[in-house]
């Protein structure tokens, strides 16, 4: 993943965190949340961006009761990524035809 540096003020930064790691590090996992919950990024994707392990991100938007309005394309996008666009498509295909009867 290649990363942009960013300068921030001084006032404030310490709600992020001690040292400059841990600032940019509670920074990262700040964004990926927020575009998470604004429907911008996937949660596979949010967490890779947070260096965190799909499950772990799941658990941290669970144990802070972030909320997000997920829709359809959302969900398909979500089974894309977990599933590979075979077994995507096997998927898809399958909820379809069961749509049609």
């Amino acid at each position: 993943m290649t990363t942009e540096p960013v300068e921030l003020p001084s006032v404030g930064t310490r709600a992020f965190g001690g040292d400059r790691n841990e600032i940019a590090h509670n920074i990262s996992l700040q964004l990926a949340i927020d575009l998470w919950r604004d429907g911008k990024w996937s949660t596979g994707k949010a967490a890779r961006s947070a260096g965190m392990k799909l499950i772990n991100f799941m658990d941290l938007l669970m144990e802070r009761k972030v909320q997000h309005p997920f829709t359809v394309e959302m969900l398909e996008d979500e089974l894309l990524h977990t599933f590979g666009d075979e077994e995507y498509e096997r998927r898809k295909a399958a909820r379809e035809a069961g749509e049609n009867k």
